[in-house]
């Protein structure tokens, strides 16, 4: 009778267990489909939204800080700095906006012009 009850109780166990599961991989899938650029990217893998042109949100201006960086550390060694029509780019304005000046200098740091939420933050 112990081995029934026993069976039986894994059984039901192992049924929820896998209910579970189903459930947390739709509702993790539905998220990161539904999830936009903005503000939802936070470097995760279960919410990372490919980054490109047009892109609006914190993940950008933290892309905008990083490549800051890169861009400053290039200046002060007299390395070659991005350009656009023309004009050197030697600073990004932190404004969460992903356009011209942030692709010219994402593809001058990587030879992308699109980059993952999750990539921002292992630049």
């Amino acid at each position: 009778m112990k081995n029934k009850a026993l069976t039986v109780t894994l059984i039901v166990l192992f049924t929820a267990l896998i209910a579970f599961l189903v459930w947390w991989l739709f509702f993790r899938k539905d998220t990161a489909a539904s999830g936009t650029t903005s503000d939802t990217a936070t470097g995760t893998a279960s919410s990372s939204v490919t980054l490109a042109k047009g892109s609006t949100g914190s993940a950008v201006s933290e892309l905008q800080r990083r490549l800051n960086t890169y861009l400053s550390t290039a200046q002060l060694a007299s390395l070659n700095l991005p350009s656009l029509n023309g004009t050197t780019i030697t600073k990004l304005t932190v404004d969460g906006i992903f356009g011209d000046k942030t692709q010219a200098a994402l593809y001058w740091h990587t030879g992308h012009d699109t980059i993952t939420s999750e990539e921002v933050y292992k630049l």
